[in-house]
């Protein structure tokens, strides 16, 4: 899940989140909601196009982070 967390966000995650918990969890904030840190909106960055693509190019990034 961390992995998929940064992978597909570009890396716009809150770092600060996965330190501070003792299960490592994931989040992605959703738009709309409230952010509890800073009381700001969260805001959409990009609207999504529709496009699904493939899968298969995320593999081998995807074995290099489990392998550490």
């Amino acid at each position: 899940m961390q992995f998929a967390e940064s992978f597909l966000s570009g890396n716009r995650v809150d770092h600060a989140q996965n330190v501070t918990v003792s299960f490592k969890n994931c989040m992605l904030r959703v738009p709309g909601s409230i952010n509890s840190k800073n009381g700001q909106t969260v805001q959409l960055l990009n609207i999504w196009d529709g496009y699904r693509p493939k899968i298969n190019p995320l593999l081998e990034d995807f074995y290099i982070y489990l392998s550490h």
